[in-house]
């Protein structure tokens, strides 16, 4: 069964997750293996953030990752994709990995303002 499409609209607050792919208990697949990770994880959101003209109210580095933010554009999938690839290829060159790096879908809900 197809996914059901992503609900964008100008406005809309998102609550997304992201999380590595594998299982992170067993196999210690981390999506911050150092602090290095950490900063650049937010250099890169910052500067999509500024990008896309993101308003960012939240988020919150774990095991994985928690964003909360409004889209007054409407390009939650732009920016996600922009942020996510750019991320992704820094992290499989520092680490010396292939593939992809995040489980799955965008992992979120949408609220109106």
């Amino acid at each position: 069964m197809a996914r059901l499409v992503r609900v964008e609209y100008p406005g809309a607050i998102y609550h997304t997750t992201l999380r590595m792919l594998g299982d992170w208990k067993k196999q210690k697949n981390l999506l911050f293996e150092d602090d290095g990770d950490r900063k650049r994880f937010l250099h890169q959101l910052a500067e999509r953030v500024e990008f896309f003209d993101i308003r960012l109210y939240l988020f919150c580095l774990l095991n994985n990752a928690h964003l909360v933010f409004e889209t007054p554009s409407a390009n939650c999938s732009r920016f996600m994709q922009a942020f996510l690839t750019a991320y992704s290829v820094y992290f499989n060159r520092r680490h010396r990995r292939r593939g992809h790096l995040f489980d799955g879908t965008l992992q979120g809900t949408a609220r109106a303002r």
